[in-house]
This record gives structure tokens, sequence and C-alpha cells, in this order.
């Protein structure tokens, strides 16, 4: 291998284009075939600022005790590996690019620090050490894979351009230096699934670490709820800060709830849950503490108490009864409630049928002709059907008979009526009953509570030419019940 050592400034020519340059301060590079770049000792730094023409080679190294540093506006595209055992500090306004079309690996034991780093390689890249970048990270093509080591996003520094395609594939640190909301653009196995994590409350600098796991919580879950992301957990830690508040987003993809979605944090050992917004499943309380994460859903349960309906009522047949009143409302259950109402016309314990349209906690029935019994169903809305519903206690509403009046006797039709002529009405008789007559605006006269006739006397026929009303009201005194017969007579000259 021939190397070439030389001091304090090195110009390379790309292909006649706009010449390039290497700074240093009097130590080594060493130049191999194929664009190959060693730096050991010393520090050395990079200036490339056409953008249109980068510096482009194929692998980096930096040897055990060097430093590379890369000025304002640099561009430098890595086609190979990355390896780094010393030092590299990237401008904050300078890209380093990774455009390979064969995996690529940042590592070594010393730790990349990139002011940007764009991704531009579909066949992706890899970690076997720690990166920080101060800057943009710039998803164009390709996934990277952190292994168990970690890339970190400085305070200002911001990732664009991921998606379910090109993200973070391990672990991803986010710096807060202060309140901010930050998305973590993970996944795993390729799973695209990224959380958001948002500060409302911290004290000094915090740098929030987050990876997708493929595997679900263990542990004991608590009562009355179960997983739902069987396969899928979060951890989030953070070093630096203290006085936390903080909201995270997960996503549901993958898993359909049927119940009331809850976020699961496991934290010393211990899975509390707490309720979520929907669809985005964020907490809606401020949590404290960190830890591993899963989504879990409520478990149904339907009430253990039924409540109770308002108590009996008694009418008469075809009268509409008052409204049936909840007095308490069914509880007990997991999941909102929905309510059905049942009646029977047998008794109070069989013949029972649904009444539809009926999921309200009242119920007010129409007239009624006979005894109805009427009970009250509840369940949780996550049930899929009625057979495990609570009930209530049952209300009956006696429908007493009503009497039916006829009224029977003298003709319709009257002509030439003569003076001081009577003509009797009447009316089936049930006995204990009363009865109320009456001829509105007709002269004549009738005996109180008659049970059987009316005897009506045209004293002055003249004056009574036209049509009339005979009205009989019968009364069964035991039950109240009242029922109205009425007769239409005609008298004409």
């Amino acid at each position: 291998m021939k190397k070439i050592i030389l001091f304090l400034i090195i110009v390379v020519y790309a292909l006649g284009l706009q010449a390039q340059s290497i700074y240093n301060d009097g130590a080594r590079i060493i130049s191999q075939p194929g664009t190959y770049w060693v730096v050991e000792g010393g520090n050395f730094t990079l200036t490339s600022t056409n953008a249109n023409y980068p510096t482009a080679i194929d692998n980096l190294t930096i040897g055990n005790g060097a430093t590379l540093s890369t000025a304002a506006s640099t561009y430098l595209n890595v086609s190979g590996t990355l390896l780094n055992n010393g030092t590299f500090t990237g401008a904050t306004s300078d890209i380093l690019t990774l455009n390979g079309s064969a995996f690529q690996t940042i590592g070594g034991s010393g730790t990349f620090t990139f002011g940007n780093l764009t991704l531009n390689n579909t066949a992706g890249a890899s970690l076997s050490g720690n990166i920080a970048v101060n800057g943009t990270l710039n998803f164009l093509n390709g996934i990277l894979s952190t292994g168990s080591n970690i890339a970190t996003i400085g305070a200002l520094g911001s990732i664009t351009n991921a998606n379910a395609s090109k993200y973070i594939n391990g672990k991803l640190a986010y710096t807060f230096n202060g309140l901010a909301t930050k998305l973590f653009p993970i996944g795993k196995g390729g799973n695209y699934r990224p959380l958001t994590f948002q500060y409302t409350a911290l004290t000094g600098t915090s740098v929030v670490t987050a990876e997708q796991i493929e595997s679900g919580l263990s542990g004991t879950l608590p009562t009355n709820t179960s997983l739902l992301t069987t396969n899928r957990s979060w951890t989030i830690s953070q070093t630096g800060g203290s006085n936390l508040q903080y909201f995270v987003s997960l996503d549901a993809t993958d898993y359909t709830p049927t119940l009331p979605v809850l976020m699961m944090k496991q934290y010393a050992g211990t899975i509390l849950s707490y309720a979520t917004t929907s669809p985005n499943y964020t907490n809606t309380v401020a949590l404290t503490t960190l830890g591993n994460y899963g989504l879990g859903q409520e478990i149904c349960l339907n009430p253990t108490n039924g409540g109770t309906i308002a108590a009996n009522q008694t009418i008469c047949s075809s009268v509409t009864p008052v409204q049936i009143s909840s007095s308490t409302v069914a509880s007990g259950q997991i999941g909102n409630l929905e309510y059905k109402w049942q009646s029977s016309i047998i008794n109070n314990s069989s013949g029972f049928s649904d009444i539809a349209n009926s999921n309200s906690t009242t119920y007010s029935p129409g007239s009624l002709t006979s005894t109805t019994w009427y009970k009250r169903l509840a369940i949780a809305d996550c049930e899929v059907n009625w057979t495990a519903a609570t009930e209530s206690n049952v209300s009956k509403i006696t429908v007493n008979p009503a009497p039916l009046p006829v009224i029977t006797g003298s003709p319709n039709n009257f002509y030439d009526v003569p003076k001081g002529a009577t003509y009797q009405y009447s009316t089936p008789a049930n006995a204990g009953d009363l009865y109320s007559w009456s001829a509105p605006g007709l002269k004549g006269y009738c005996s109180a509570n008659a049970k059987n006739c009316v005897f009506i006397q045209f004293e002055d026929p003249c004056g009574s030419y036209g049509q009339w009303t005979i009205n009989v009201i019968e009364t069964n005194p035991s039950t109240g019940c009242s029922s109205i017969a009425t007769k239409l007579i005609y008298i004409t000259p």
C-alpha cells in the first residue's frame, strides 16, 4: 500500500472540477486506493463548501487520538463505512451524506457528532457506536438501524422526511432544553409506529430516549383491563431533567380496540393504566415518571346493579299512564350504559318482550287497555348481546275496565212535537255505577243518577227545533273510571 504523508495543506482535484481542500495542523493523512481516508493523530479540518461538488469518498477512518472537524458549510459524501476511534465534529451548517448503494455502517469507539446528517441509501445504514446530530437528520432513502446504540438529536435539531420506509430502527434520543413537543419517528421489524412526546413541565435539560419493542408488556395488569398491543411496547427514559410532567401519544396501528383505550405504563415493576384521548391515544392527565408503555383497554363489565324504576300505577282503560321514571340508574359497569325496556301482559316474571327504540333511563307507554308489567334492562355498550343484561325492579300498571254506557230508547228524529210530550232514553244498568245525563241547550229535565233512563219534556217545541245531543256519563265509584255515551236527536217542525 502506498502511503503519502503530507503536512499543512492538501489540495485534491476531482476530475478537473472545483478544487477541495483539507487543512491539517501537521499531522498526517494516509490516502489509499478507492479513496479510503485514514486520519491518524493530530487535528484536521475539512473544508469543501461547494454543494454542487461535494467531497466524495468511499470509507473514512479516524484513528485513536485523531480529530477531524468540518468547516462551516462543508459537503461530504460517504458511500462506504465511517469508523471513528477518535473524534469527529461537524459544523452546524455542514452536511454529511451517506449515499452508498450497499448497506453502510457508522461505528468505532468514538462518537460522531454531525452538524447535519443525510441518509440517502435504499439499502440503509447501521450504527455500531453512538452518534449525535445537532442539526437535521434527513431521511431521503433508507432505514437507520441503531442496534444497542443511540442516535441523539440536539436541542435545536430535528428529523425530516421520515415515514414508513425511512425511519430510526432502534433507539432515538431527543434533547429538550425547555418545554417542547417532539416526534420520534421510530419503528422495529418493518413496523413504523412513531410516538410523540411533550413536556409540559421540566427543570433542567432532559435527554429523552425512546425505542419501539416488538413484544408486549409483561406483568400483572390492573384490575378489569386487558392488553391491546399484545406484541408491541415502547420504552422511554430520560436523563438530566427533574420535576417532569409530560404527555405521550402512541400508535395503535395493527390493533383494533373495541373498548375504551388505556395507556399502560410499567414503572418499578408495576403496570398502571391511564385514560387516553381518541384517536391519537394520548394520556389525559400529565405523567411524572417514565418507563415501559403499551396500550390496553377496559374489560367489558356489565352493571352489577340494574337500578330501580318508578312504583306501580293504576289507570283506567284507554288512558295513557304517566312516564315510568328512573329512581336510580344502573351501576357497577365498565363502559357506557345502554338500556332496553321490556313489557308483559301475563305477569311480573314471564311473557316479557322487547320494546323497540327504548334506550333510555325512562319510558313513556302509550294508552293501555290491559294490565301491563314493565322492567328495564341495562348492559355495558361493549357487550355484543343482551343475554347477560342486568334488570331493574318490575313496575306494574294496573288497567281497570271503563264502563260502557249505550243510550237506547225513543227515535232519533221527531216531527211536529206536541207540547208537553215526554220521551224516554236509557242505558244498561251496572250495580253501583253512577250516571249523569245532560242535553245541552235542550229544555227538559232528568232525574239525578238515574241508572236506566232519562225523561225529556219539550215544553216549547218551536224553540227546540234543530239537532241536539243527549249525553250520559257512567262512573264506577270504586275505580274512578268513567265513560260517556252520546246520542243525536233531530227535532223538525
